[in-house]
């Protein structure tokens, strides 16, 4: 079990290893917008995760294999009723 902010929540899950040299290096030439499309798609069949989430995802160089959505509504979120 775990707690969610309501609101839509996309899954991804992604396997490889690790490794930011690359996507850092992109980083710091200030070349990653392109990318950045990514964050608007509601859902992917061929996911080409921007920059940024690679880097704080910790899922730079790996694959990604899939993803689910899910709309968790305020009275999901409200843990206190």
């Amino acid at each position: 079990c775990y707690t969610v902010p309501a609101g839509k929540i996309r899954a991804s899950a992604y396997a490889g290893e690790f490794s930011d040299s690359a996507a850092r290096d992109t980083f710091q030439a200030n070349e990653y917008v392109d990318g950045l499309g990514d964050l608007t798609v509601d859902t992917n069949e061929d996911r080409e995760t921007n920059l940024l989430t690679s880097l704080l995802g910790k899922v730079a160089n790996m694959t990604w294999m899939g993803e689910i959505t899910y709309n968790i509504t305020g009275q999901q979120a409200d843990r206190l009723s």
